[in-house]
């Protein structure tokens, strides 16, 4: 989660300072007027960014427990299996092999795509808060009549009155108070191996 975070706050000062210019730029500019406004905090305590983060952190939660329960059994039927090896013809011995390192398999896939999938969603949700911070952040350009605002942090020097952090939580938490994460995505199955080609004849 953290990084959607990361990505929330760059993009949204990306849009704040690229698109807040150009509505002013039709008119001559005899003055810069400046705000500055904390992403970060904003990230960090917007309420559909915690809402985000606890769907995250709730979905991954029970994937935790799933896959270490998951991942006992495996090691469990890897002792047993090394346990009847001897017990086993050779075929035999080779469609136990084979069928525990699919089972093997199919759950290292299962987790990788898990981990991709929950990412990916939280992004895909953190992308919602974005746009509606972005829009704030164009109104209160244009009813303040601002030339640009930045991020706090590139602004080391600055009068009290220029913060519009809270105004645009305010506004933020109104226009958006949650977002939903989509539903997880199925498991891609296995790729088949591709046949070999048959061998050329001399």
């Amino acid at each position: 989660m953290l990084y959607a975070m990361r990505v929330f706050g760059a993009a949204c000062l990306a849009a704040a300072v690229a698109v807040a210019v150009p509505a002013r730029a039709q008119a001559p500019v005899t003055s810069l007027t400046v705000a500055v406004v904390d992403l970060t905090y904003i990230a960090q305590n917007a309420a559909a960014a915690k809402a985000v983060r606890a769907q995250v952190d709730k979905e991954e939660a029970g994937y935790r427990t799933d896959f270490n329960k998951r991942n006992n059994e495996l090691r469990s039927a890897y002792q047993e299996l090394q346990g009847q090896m001897g017990l086993l013809g050779p075929d035999a011995q080779r469609d136990r092999r084979v069928a525990f390192e699919q089972r093997a398999a199919d759950f290292e896939r299962e987790v990788d795509f898990r981990k991709r999938d929950v990412q990916n969603r939280a992004n895909n949700a953190m992308k919602k808060v974005e746009d509606a911070l972005k829009s704030v952040l164009l109104d209160l350009a244009a009813e303040r009549k601002l030339s640009l605002i930045l991020h706090k942090e590139a602004a080391p020097f600055y009068n009290s009155d220029m913060d519009l952090t809270d105004e645009a939580m305010k506004r933020l938490n109104a226009k958006l108070p949650t977002v939903k994460l989509d539903a997880p995505g199925p498991v891609p199955k296995a790729q088949a191996p591709k046949p070999q080609p048959a061998p050329k004849g001399k």
